[in-house]
């Protein structure tokens, strides 16, 4: 895959949402020709975020542990680290739930189980939370730490986000592993910029 212009760098964050599966201009772009529904690397819905994670940790029993009243789950790392995806994918588990960022400035949602990412401290009432940390916060039931992801495991989480998009047989577009290596090189291991420039190799493709 051709690796995105440096001119186009400075507008891919705006890329990514102006083109999620929501916006009615995102079918008009001919995926077709690449054998994809749509890019790949754009926003997801709910349904995609449980199929697509490869959580660290059984999120199947963390979900069951998140309705025991009070229960606490922290997911601790860097930016980029896969803190969104795990909540999100509990979010799918958890239809009673409600995911917040605590960084929007909007108050946060009562509910019975809150999933809150930027999270500094603990919600209000004791109810049962997961938490979206960069430094752990004493008194969670469970911690789970995440770390940069591997070269090997990148790999998988972009193969397995093409296939979930695959518009039919036939070929679908590929990303060496001396690209993703260099992507992973360049920001460290933040997942989110790594998809953005992803996803700018898409749309360039796909024009």
């Amino acid at each position: 895959m051709v690796s995105s212009q440096s001119g186009r760098r400075s507008r891919r964050w705006k890329a990514m949402h102006d083109l999620s599966p929501r916006d009615p201009h995102a079918g008009a772009l001919p995926y077709g020709k690449l054998n994809l529904r749509r890019n790949p690397f754009g926003e997801l819905e709910a349904d995609d975020w449980a199929a697509l994670a490869l959580p660290a940790v059984d999120l199947d029993d963390v979900a069951r542990r998140l309705r025991e009243p009070g229960f606490r789950v922290q997911f601790v790392g860097p930016s980029g680290s896969g803190k969104t995806t795990h909540l999100l994918a509990l979010q799918a588990r958890l239809p009673e739930a409600r995911y917040a960022r605590c960084d929007s400035g909007r108050p946060l949602a009562k509910a019975a189980i809150l999933l809150l990412d930027e999270a500094r401290g603990f919600p209000r009432g004791g109810g049962s939370c997961a938490l979206g940390v960069h430094e752990k916060i004493a008194g969670c039931a469970m911690t789970v730490e995440l770390g940069a992801v591997p070269l090997d495991r990148l790999d998988l989480i972009v193969r397995s986000r093409v296939e979930r998009f695959r518009r039919g047989d036939g070929p679908v577009p590929e990303v060496c592993l001396s690209r993703l290596g260099a992507l992973l090189e360049r920001h460290g291991g933040d997942l989110r910029l790594v998809f953005a420039e992803l996803y700018e190799d898409i749309q360039d493709a796909a024009m």
